[in-house]
């Protein structure tokens, strides 16, 4: 797992909601260098698609120049996984600005004024956190207190909620100043009942959907063209949860 190759994964714009979650499911496999070789299966069943979805959108990635796949095969000649290397080296202007010669005039500079706060290197923290601090700056105090947080909640629903949170923060963070705050609160409203403490949903109310169901939910939305406060949208959420509430 590497938290470089997830955050250049976050980092791809103007993708289909399903392509950028799978790209993400490969970073999360994937070593500093951006190489993989996660199972096909093994893809479907952590992220709740099915198998010829996942190769559907490889092969998507793949066209788009995103991935480079490449088969593997083991000593008797019987293939195995793919490997899968991410392309992580960006097209950067290496140009030098061209010298005229003439020495520009000094100015002073003030120093300066030193933090209050000390951000944290996003190398040091788990990878749920270090893709919320990916896209705002996270303070030592602000870690500590959500690290504290998180001490009781398992580490694969953390990174399934934080993936969820980061895809939608680009339309939420107008309104919402804190993408830990935010990331804490929806959390809990996603807690299935055996993990949550002191759960609500008792008394033949109907469990909440994990966070896997709720990013494939909001992928919807998103193909379907909705915005994620539409009517439409709300619409779309409520049957999802009267049909988890059918079920029970």
């Amino acid at each position: 797992m590497s938290v470089r190759a997830l955050n250049w994964a976050f980092d791809q714009k103007g993708m289909q909601p399903a392509s950028k979650l799978l790209l993400i499911a490969l970073a999360n496999h994937a070593d500093d260098n951006g190489y993989a070789w996660p199972g096909i299966e093994g893809i479907a069943d952590r992220w709740d698609m099915s198998s010829r979805t996942v190769s559907r959108h490889i092969h998507l990635l793949s066209i788009d120049g995103l991935i480079t796949v490449s088969p593997r095969y083991r000593d008797n000649g019987s293939q195995t996984s793919n490997a899968y290397q991410l392309s992580m080296t960006p097209l950067t202007d290496c140009h030098a600005p061209h010298d005229t010669g003439v020495i520009p005039p000094m100015t002073a500079v003030s120093p300066p004024e030193p933090s209050l706060e000390t951000t944290v290197e996003t190398s040091t923290l788990p990878t749920w956190l270090a893709m919320l601090a990916n896209e705002q700056p996270l303070d030592e105090k602000t870690a500590t207190v959500i690290l504290g947080w998180a001490e009781y909640y398992p580490e694969a629903d953390l990174e399934d909620m934080a993936v969820t949170v980061v895809l939608k923060w680009p339309e939420y963070k107008r309104k919402n100043k804190s993408i830990f705050a935010t990331f804490k609160n929806w959390y809990r409203r996603n807690l299935t009942s055996d993990v949550k403490l002191k759960s609500p949903y008792r008394n033949g109310t109907a469990k909440p959907q994990t966070s896997r169901d709720s990013i494939e939910l909001e992928a919807r939305i998103q193909e379907a063209g909705h915005h994620p406060a539409s009517p439409e949208a709300q619409a779309m959420r409520r049957e999802a949860r009267d049909g988890v509430r059918e079920s029970t």
